[in-house]
């Protein structure tokens, strides 16, 4: 999510959907819908990515699952 030159991570799921920003002095707030999503620090630098390292998890364990069964797949396979 771009905001202020910033990109802040949301948890995957959330990736491309329409969110709403609250910025506060010293926080970001994400929002879908009503629901809070992702709360971060707040930076006045630019172009920084501003990540919770929770919220790729879910995509690394998807990724390393599918690697695993394509793996799998070639040792069985004739």
């Amino acid at each position: 999510m771009n905001f202020e030159a910033n990109r802040y991570s949301v948890p995957a799921r959330f990736a491309g959907a329409q969110v709403t920003v609250k910025a506060y002095p010293d926080r970001v707030c994400i929002y879908h819908g009503e629901d809070l999503i992702a709360r971060h620090a707040r930076s006045f630098e630019r172009h920084r990515d501003i990540e919770d390292p929770d919220h790729p998890k879910v995509l690394v364990a998807q990724r390393r699952h599918a690697r695993d069964a394509q793996v799998l797949r070639r040792f069985f396979l004739p």
